[in-house]
């Protein structure tokens, strides 16, 4: 059985940082362990003041919160959405494409509806100008 640490291997691969999470405990202290390759060795990765840990691969912060493992955006600051994040999101954004959708359908109709009065006060009009008047109305010949 092998009992080099898999770490000899990611070294002779060239593997630039690897990231252990371990949220029950069993292997480390820390849920949330990095480490960096730097002069053929790994050294641990340091959190900044909020325990947020920079993976220079990534390009993303990473850090533990509610036993998930999160990943932070360092432009803005803000975490990227998990799987159910984004699926919650995408459902509340369809309800209102839909709700939009439903909206837009009853206003064109009501546009038809419109249109369709406006012809008929077009026609009858047009019935009432080309109708001679009637004889009370008609201008006596003298």
């Amino acid at each position: 059985m092998e009992t080099r640490p898999l770490s000899t291997y990611y070294e002779r691969l060239g593997v630039r940082e690897y990231w252990l999470f371990d949220p029950e405990g069993f292997e480390s202290s820390t849920p949330l362990t990095g480490h960096r390759l730097f002069a053929g060795r790994y050294w641990p990765v340091a959190a900044d003041a909020s325990g947020v840990s920079p993976s220079k691969v990534l390009d993303l912060g990473l850090h533990v919160c509610a036993g998930e493992l999160r990943f932070r955006d360092p432009a803005t600051g803000r975490d990227l959405r998990t799987y159910d994040e984004a699926e919650r999101r995408g459902d509340a954004e369809k309800s209102r494409v839909d709700a939009a959708e439903r909206e837009l359908a009853r206003l064109r109709l009501r546009l038809k509806w419109c249109a369709a009065c406006c012809r008929l006060a077009r026609a009858l009009c047009w019935i009432r100008s080309a109708a001679p008047a009637p004889p009370w109305r008609r201008p006596k010949p003298w």
